[in-house]
């Protein structure tokens, strides 16, 4: 047996997914785990269709077992997400590899970068560059562009090769006994099918079917019978409650420093619809996604403080006939309890009930972001997905 695990959110699931999956099997993996984000993911948007849709598109094309990021950090920054995938990987206590797509597709050069990152000539240069008020992204950009060739400093240009990057930081962080491979991410790509899920999801939302081009045939026909959801759908709902958080709670929310509690607070009481609130906070210093995550939270009610802790548990999402095979094993060497029922959870710690806990309150709010309303509880009456 030899495991490979991909962290994803299937988002939805691509051509560029199915394409990374084959290229784990051409390396011989016999077994493959696809860590993933559940009903919202790190963009700070919900998922565009539910995680049980999801996982059926995983286990349908290539993967053999599921597992599961809480929402308390697929909801966090691109640091923070990757430790937590890593952690989970980890835990599994029997994973050979890590797989993910990059826009580099050079695992020496990421590694270099890693290298830099942990130098006190970096740190020192990015103190420098925060202080003149950029992003903490086009801040790292220009410490490793002072201390690196421009060619391998430019990767940093690319979100994929700086997920990646967090990925093997966070392998050494904690000394993950796992093989590192990156897989050249193929570009739009008409001819052979390929988009980012960006553009599949502007397709979806807009009603262009043209996306059918772009995912595999068993993914699309999940698409076309599923309830899309859209941060768009949830705006009045989504202002009522930002509009009740005081500067005190904004303070209690996931990167909010600096004064940003006022701004957030006054652009939510003077404007009038999503979009203007997102755009008078944004400035040159946080980027939309940060600020979309800090927005949610404060919607779902997850507070900056439990982003800080390990994650508590393996929550198992679905499998097949390969899947049991790798659970079988993972049983003798897990590091972290394996779950899959709400009965299971219960018997854990009072922090991981608190996690599991958050992760209901945010399915029975993830249907505000659709057309339909779902009835609540969806979380714990949830059964393992098989295939």
């Amino acid at each position: 047996m030899k495991i490979c695990a991909i962290i994803a959110e299937f988002n939805p699931f691509h051509n560029g997914h199915k394409y990374l999956i084959d290229k784990v099997r051409e390396k011989g993996f016999t077994h493959i785990i696809a860590v993933i984000s559940g009903n919202f993911v790190q963009r700070g948007e919900p998922s565009i269709i539910s995680k049980q849709s999801r996982i059926k598109s995983a286990l349908s094309l290539g993967v053999d077992l599921v597992a599961e990021i809480p929402v308390v950090w697929s909801l966090s920054s691109a640091e923070r997400y990757a430790r937590a995938g890593i952690e989970i990987i980890k835990s599994f206590g029997c994973v050979d590899a890590i797989a993910f797509g990059s826009e580099c597709g050079n695992i020496n050069a990421m590694k270099e970068i890693v290298t830099a990152l942990k130098t006190d000539k970096f740190k020192l240069l990015l103190k420098e560059n925060l202080n003149n008020g950029v992003t903490f992204a086009k801040a790292c950009k220009m410490a490793i562009n002072s201390i690196m060739n421009a060619e391998v400093s430019n990767f940093l240009n690319f979100p994929n090769n700086i997920l990646g990057i967090e990925y093997l930081k966070s392998i050494e962080d904690f000394n993950v006994n796992v093989e590192p491979i990156t897989i050249k991410r193929i570009g739009k790509n008409n001819e052979y099918k390929y988009c980012s899920a960006s553009e599949i999801r502007r397709m979806i939302i807009n009603s262009d079917e043209s996306f059918k081009n772009y995912v595999p045939q068993f993914s699309f026909e999940i698409l076309k019978k599923e309830t899309i959801h859209n941060l768009e759908f949830a705006q009045q709902s989504f202002i009522y409650k930002l509009r009740n958080l005081s500067g005190e709670d904004i303070l209690k929310l996931p990167d909010v420093s600096e004064g940003l509690e006022n701004r957030i607070l006054e652009s939510v009481r003077r404007e009038n619809n999503l979009n203007s609130i997102l755009f008078s906070i944004k400035t040159k210093r946080y980027t939309m996604a940060r600020i979309k995550r800090i927005l949610m939270c404060g919607f779902l009610d997850i507070k900056s403080e439990i982003q800080t802790h390990s994650v508590p548990y393996i929550r198992l999402l679905g499998s097949n006939s390969k899947g049991y095979e790798i659970l079988k094993k993972s049983k003798k060497t897990a590091l972290l309890p394996l779950v899959s029922r709400y009965s299971e959870i219960k018997k854990l710690s009072s922090f991981a009930i608190e996690v599991f806990n958050c992760e209901c309150k945010s399915s029975d709010c993830y249907c505000f972001f659709s057309k339909k309303i779902e009835s609540c509880g969806q979380e714990q009456a949830f059964r393992m997905i098989t295939c």
